[in-house]
């Protein structure tokens, strides 16, 4: 809209100015009025012509700030499409979650079943004890000597019955402490640690990653580059390195300072080499687990994409 008022006004000015070069009649500037006339339409083009300049440069500043809305607004577009692929993922995650809880409840719910029975059982054993019972009160009343025998094959079954109540008692303890370890592992978080480096460095012995993206239990020491377990169990580690220059390299995963894997790289100039290696061992409390320089050819750093990562898979 403003950019065709420019253009008309434009245009109004060029015709005035016309008039004023050549196409205005000789007899009308030579009078006074004419003269009068000429230069007021002189001052009009000024004024025009500095108005249409005026209107150009308005014209100008919103070009320019409708090319910033559109900036933004991609921008904006791309945030929004980013946090919802962040939405769905964590989603995905929680209905994981979730659905390992649900097992894991089911578990609890058949044990509570299988405790239940088991009280139910022994509750008869009981009741039946103490009938047994009263019936040899009854049975001891008599003096029919053929009894005696079937007396003491009653108490010999009476002994039986508590010895399985006593069998029972102690079975019932025992899923009751299953039942109780069974809801300290579901509850208890497994440890676990994901490290990294920012930049490069030059390892010559302890390969030290003193950044983290995860680390739970806090085992492992970004300080020291060292995890330590605080429960015997299956444990997996992932070594992953990325190397520059020429050459190779080697770095050994250890345990305690004994070997359980390495990853090895050959970068050559200009153009970098990744190595990983994967391992799963079964790890005592109180072990160490690190990475450290085994071999180099030369003088070749490790870069960014250089983690190692650690976690429990079962106790």
């Amino acid at each position: 809209m403003i950019f065709s008022v420019v253009l008309v006004t434009a245009v109004f000015v060029q015709a005035i100015s016309g008039l004023l070069n050549g196409n205005v009649h000789t007899d009308t500037t030579r009078s006074p009025d004419g003269a009068v006339f000429h230069q007021t339409l002189a001052q009009l083009v000024v004024e025009l012509d500095k108005r249409v300049n005026d209107l150009q440069t308005k014209v100008n500043a919103l070009e320019t700030e409708k090319h910033d809305y559109i900036v933004k607004n991609t921008q904006l577009e791309t945030e929004v499409l980013t946090q919802r692929l962040k939405q769905e993922s964590l989603q995905r995650m929680f209905q994981q979650q979730n659905a390992s809880l649900m097992s894991l409840k089911t578990e609890v719910d058949v044990c509570r079943t299988l405790s239940f029975q088991l009280n139910d059982s022994l509750q008869n054993l009981t009741d039946g004890h103490e009938k047994l019972k009263s019936n040899l009160d009854i049975v001891k009343n008599f003096t029919i000597l053929p009894m005696k025998n079937d007396i003491n094959n009653m108490q010999g079954h009476i002994s039986d019955i508590l010895a399985a109540q006593g069998s029972l008692s102690g079975n019932l303890s025992h899923a009751q402490n299953d039942l109780h370890d069974l809801y300290a592992h579901v509850h208890q978080e497994k440890p676990g640690f994901t490290a990294y480096v920012d930049g490069s460095f030059d390892a010559t012995g302890t390969v030290i990653l003193p950044h983290v993206y995860s680390n739970f239990g806090s085992l492992y020491d970004p300080n020291t580059g060292v995890f330590t377990a605080d429960r015997s169990g299956l444990y997996g580690f992932y070594l992953g390195i990325e190397c520059v220059d020429t050459g190779t390299k080697i770095v050994d995963l250890v345990r305690d300072g004994s070997l359980i894997g390495h990853a090895v790289c050959f970068p050559q100039a200009g153009l970098a080499s990744f190595g990983s290696t994967f391992s799963v061992h079964h790890i005592e409390k109180g072990s160490k687990v690190w990475a450290k320089n085994a071999y180099d050819s030369g003088d070749i750093e490790l870069r960014g994409k250089t983690t190692l990562s650690g976690f429990l898979i079962s106790s």
